[in-house]
């Protein structure tokens, strides 16, 4: 079976637990995005308001310690764009492909895609930059490379 690549105009939404996430000092760890086959939720066919529910019961692991703080959200076009720019400086080739990746967890299963392949460390910490993060009080955040700042 071939896989199936999600529309270009997508949007994906990653969680960020406490294992990538140190809330009292306000630091990403870039693993956030490196993968291998890095998992998202796509806000085609999931509200971006949803996923808290959604990545608690699928994603969060409190028995070891793996709890959601933040989501983090980005747009398929922008995700490449950063890609591109980032192989144009560094001689790189990162093709990124984001597959559907049913999942019984999610509800549609083809709510789940995954970023295929293993994502540079230099990437990832350009791409966790750019990554729109949301609390569950609705409020939006940027990572400035130290910690998260409130958007303006």
């Amino acid at each position: 079976m071939s896989e199936v690549e999600v529309g270009e105009d997508e949007g994906l939404v990653r969680a960020v637990c406490t294992d990538k996430y140190d809330k009292d000092i306000g630091t990403i760890a870039p693993s956030l995005m490196m993968g291998p086959d890095t998992s998202v939720s796509r806000t085609k066919l999931i509200q971006l308001s949803d996923h808290w529910d959604l990545f608690r019961r699928c994603v969060q692991k409190p028995e070891k310690e793996r709890l959601l703080e933040v989501i983090a959200t980005i747009d398929l076009p922008k995700l490449r764009k950063i890609a591109a720019d980032h192989d144009a400086v560094t001689n790189s080739k990162h093709d990124i492909k984001v597959v559907v990746a049913p999942n019984d967890c999610w509800k549609p299963r083809d709510g789940h895609a995954e970023i295929k392949g293993r994502i540079s460390r230099g990437l990832a910490n350009k791409l966790i930059k750019e990554l729109v993060y949301h609390k569950e009080d609705k409020s939006k955040w940027a990572y400035d490379g130290d910690k998260l700042v409130a958007n303006s």
